[in-house]
Order: structure tokens, then sequence, then C-alpha cells
């Protein structure tokens, strides 16, 4: 149910309420996920535990071996999500530059 439900949130406010994606909402994205995953890290070294394996990589074969070793993968891995944020911002910042003409 919760993830039909954020799904729905996001067409309700990109489309609904017309808000769209900006280069400020990227960095602020950013910076959250950055200190999401230093206290994570943190948590992760004190409990001795591994949430969002990136403390380690889990024991068995997954797409993060494609990444290479630790901490590689966890660098890789973010650099392939903020290419991708960034990807999804840029149509919509496009779009606010150049208004289609004679609507």
């Amino acid at each position: 149910m919760l993830p039909h439900a954020l799904v729905w949130a996001a067409i309700y406010l990109t489309w609904g309420r017309r808000l769209r994606p900006e280069w400020r909402s990227y960095r602020i994205a950013v910076v959250v996920t950055v200190v999401w995953a230093a206290v994570t890290f943190t948590f992760n070294s004190i409990a001795g535990t591994n949430y969002g394996f990136i403390n380690k990589k889990p024991a068995t074969a997954t797409l993060l071996d494609l990444l290479g070793p630790w901490p590689v993968y966890v660098l890789t891995a973010a650099t392939l999500i903020l290419i991708v944020w960034a990807l999804m911002t840029l149509p919509w910042q496009r779009t606010r530059r150049h208004p289609k003409e004679g609507l």
C-alpha cells in the first residue's frame, strides 16, 4: 500500500500542484542523502549492523559486486544516484527556461 501512495503523491505534487523539480531541491536531496549515509554508517559501526550495505557488501552475490570493493562500490553507487537524479531534474528545468511558444 505505501509504495502506491508514494507514487500517487509524487504524481499529485508534480502534475496536480505543479511543483516541479529544481536544482535547489536537487541540492537539498543530495545533502539530506549524505547526512543520512553518515548517520547510518555511524549507527552501523556502533550497533554492528549493516543497514543500506554502507559498511560492507552483503555476504551473498549482488549487483553491488559489479561496482567494485568497499568503499568503491559506495562511491560508485552514489555517483550513479547523483547522475540519475540530475537527469530526472534536467527536463523540468529545460522546459522552464524554454516555454512552448503560442500557448
